[in-house]
């Protein structure tokens, strides 16, 4: 209640709200089936990654770039090397 007695919602409440218009509830019983993404890809069953050649892109690596979305600093990653 505000000070003259009308009722107020708690922010809470009209974020609640907000969202209960602007999503929609999901019909769980009729979702459609999707097929396999990778038959148009078959480039992606010939990766090969060696210990070598993640320890050459450790290596690589400068200490003085930004980190990438994982949060590790770049400063760390050719201590891993070994």
């Amino acid at each position: 209640m505000d000070l003259s007695g009308n009722m107020v919602e708690s922010p809470a409440e009209t974020v609640k709200q907000f969202f209960a218009f602007v999503f929609t509830e999901e019909d769980y019983d009729n979702i459609p089936e999707f097929g396999s993404r990778c038959e148009t890809l078959p480039f992606l069953n010939n990766i090969i990654i060696t210990d070598e050649i993640v320890r050459k892109k450790l290596y690589e690596t400068r200490a003085d770039e930004a980190g990438g979305p994982d949060e590790l600093t770049p400063r760390l990653l050719p201590l891993c090397k070994n």
